[in-house]
C-alpha cells in the first residue's frame, strides 16, 4: 500500500492543538496555564506511596510535536502515527510547539548514531513499516 499525505488537514490540525494548548496548557505569555498542573507534578514527583522521588525533575508545559505528514491514508483509509516520549531529558519548561518542532527537526538531521535514545528507537519503530531495514540499531542505515 502506498502512503499518502494530507498536509493541509495537518497544518489545520495543528492550528487547531496550537489553539487548545495556549487556551489550556501554555498560554501566549509562556505561563503553564494547566488545571491539572499540581497532579502533573505529583505523579512524577511522588511514586504511588506518595514517597518523593529526588531523582527526577518535572518540567511544566513542554508542547508536542506533530509531524508535517501526520494526516495519513494507508490503502484510503486513514493511519496515525502517536508516539509518546515520557521523558524528554529536557529540564527546562514552556517548550512551545514551535520549539519543539525545531528539536525534533534539527535531531532528525543528525545521523542515526548521533541521536538520543528516544529519536533512535522513534526512528526504529517506523523504519520497518514504511519499507526499511528491520536489523538492529547500529546495524541498519543511517537514514530515517
Amino acid at each position: 500500500m502506498t502512503p499518502a499525505s494530507d498536509t493541509l488537514a495537518t497544518v489545520r490540525r495543528v492550528e487547531k492543538l496550537r489553539q487548545y494548548m495556549g487556551a489550556q496548557v501554555l498560554g501566549s505569555s509562556g505561563k503553564c496555564v494547566c488545571r491539572k498542573l499540581g497532579n502533573c507534578r505529583r505523579a512524577v514527583m511522588f511514586d504511588g506511596r506518595g514517597a518523593p522521588r529526588p531523582e527526577v525533575s518535572f518540567a511544566a508545559g513542554q508542547l508536542s510535536h506533530v509531524g508535517r505528514h501526520y494526516d495519513l491514508t494507508l490503502g484510503g483509509k486513514p493511519c496515525r502515527i502517536l508516539v509518546i516520549a515520557m521523558d524528554t531529558v529536557r529540564p527546562r519548561a514552556q517548550v512551545t510547539l514551535d520549539q519543539r518542532h525545531a528539536e525534533v527537526m534539527t535531531s532528525a538531521e543528525l545521523s542515526f548514531t548521533d541521536r538520543n535514545p528516544h529519536m533512535k528507537g522513534t526512528t526504529s519503530a517506523l523504519r520497518p513499516p514504511w519499507g526499511g531495514s528491520r536489523e538492529p540499531i547500529g546495524k541498519a542505515s543511517n537514514s530515517a
